[in-house]
């Protein structure tokens, strides 16, 4: 076996690091992402149990406010992680999401909005929600 030569070894460990930089990207990326969708967990379940509590006290329209926020919120989300500018390697989501189950389930979101316009305070959160949702009301 012949002697490895500098050039060898420099390109040897020159992949090595390339490699091990990649995996602990991804691996720093991934629970990036996992803390971050526990973190909305909770959250999300800290609005549902106040809206709940609220509307178990009797308080409705105080109750159903706090969940048409919620319900924005999500809407904008969904808005956010759909622009025409997505994210370095989105389409790997994208192949694994359902593209017709999720039309489907926001066509029932764009209805309710088409029967309850959103009361967001501010114009422009009203605005990008009804446009977003436009595009499901055929479904």
């Amino acid at each position: 076996m012949a002697p490895m030569t500098r050039k060898t070894l420099r390109i040897t460990a020159i992949v090595g690091v390339a490699l091990a930089c990649a995996f602990a990207g991804g691996t720093v990326g991934f629970l990036q992402g996992y803390v971050y969708g526990l973190g909305d967990t909770g959250a999300r379940a800290f609005t549902l149990t106040a809206a709940l509590r609220t509307l178990r006290a009797g308080d409705v329209s105080k109750g159903v406010s706090q969940l048409e926020s919620d319900l924005d919120t999500l809407v904008m989300e969904h808005w956010a992680s759909n622009r025409s500018e997505p994210p370095f390697l989105s389409w790997l989501y994208r192949a694994m999401s359902n593209e017709a189950a999720d039309r489907k389930l926001f066509a029932h979101v764009a209805r309710y909005r088409a029967e309850y316009p959103s009361s967001a305070p501010i114009p422009e959160v009203k605005e990008t929600i009804a446009s977003h949702l436009k595009e499901f009301q055929t479904q």
